[in-house]
């Protein structure tokens, strides 16, 4: 539903807002990707701090997210296979040198990395050659014409498999990456949302897609979740939790700037549209909890 409703709503915006030369066909995919995603590292953090982890609505969302990004993602690299190719044999060539790089790395050296016995002495030699697949995949995906954030991405999910690689990266890399680089991203990412330059109308606009993106994502979580036998009250946590975009979403769009597939007002719009669709799943998780009790102390 979060898809088909970005895609509607790029029917409108596709003339105003997509630069010179880009074609619909690949404006309103992007658009529609843009109001899919979920940010997973804060959804996971949320689950932890309200003790929703190990309950099944937990494991529900973490598949639905884990689910939908990587869907989300794989249909990101066919558009900038697209947009960074000349034509159709290109793209294709691309695409089918994109997709043996992921079956070499998420299938072949994932499986051989999950089993791997790393002592404590190995663990500084471990790091290095972490952060060296991370450079060359990025590398590998910015040749063969796609971003480099796809092999980085790529690369994580490889490691990912070994339980003492994910404990180096959390302990080791992450603290790193929290205090210097991810400032530094929402410092850009700041910069380069110019909420100034938007007129009346498009303020108008902003709140128009945040009910279009809340209702494509909430309603449409919900109710696919009734339809599967969740009860109502998970049901509206677990669209809470969906409609969460964060992180993902603002380097999906960091993404679609800086290929030229949106101007800098819908990239200014959908940051907005990203901020208040995150901050609103706080309150709107207490309130559902809150009513939840209520009606457990009335019964």
């Amino acid at each position: 539903m979060p898809f088909l409703l970005g895609v509607c709503l790029a029917i409108p915006l596709w003339r105003q807002y997509a630069p010179e030369g880009v074609g619909f066909s690949r404006f309103a995919p992007f658009l529609g990707i843009a109001m899919s995603i979920t940010a997973f590292p804060v959804l996971l953090r949320i689950l932890d701090e309200r003790g929703y982890g190990e309950r099944p609505i937990g494991r529900v969302a973490v598949a639905c997210a884990a689910l939908g990004d990587a869907t989300a993602w794989a249909m990101l690299g066919a558009i900038v296979a697209a947009v960074q190719s000349q034509g159709a044999l290109a793209g294709t060539l691309r695409l089918g040198l994109a997709l043996i790089f992921v079956w070499l790395s998420a299938g072949v050296l994932r499986r051989k990395l999950a089993n791997l016995a790393i002592d404590d002495s190995d663990e500084p030699r471990w790091i290095l050659i972490l952060l060296l697949a991370i450079l060359c995949g990025s590398l590998l995906t910015e040749t063969i014409g796609l971003h480099a954030l796809f092999g980085a991405f790529v690369a994580g999910i490889a490691f990912s498999s070994n339980p003492r690689l994910r404990r180096l990266v959390e302990e080791r890399l992450e603290p790193f990456a929290v205090v210097l680089l991810l400032p530094l991203f929402f410092a850009s990412t700041g910069l380069r949302t110019r909420i100034d330059l938007l007129s009346g109308m498009e303020w108008l606009l902003c709140l128009a897609i945040t009910l279009i993106a809340t209702f494509g994502k909430l309603g449409g979580t919900v109710l696919a979740a009734r339809l599967s036998g969740i009860d109502r009250t998970d049901a509206w946590r677990l669209g809470a939790l969906m409609n969460t975009r964060g992180l993902m979403e603002l380097i999906v769009l960091g993404l679609g700037y800086d290929l030229g597939l949106i101007d800098r007002s819908l990239f200014a719009i959908l940051v907005l549209v990203a901020i208040v669709t995150t901050v609103m799943t706080g309150p709107l998780l207490s309130f559902i909890d809150r009513r939840s009790q209520a009606i457990r102390i009335r019964d």
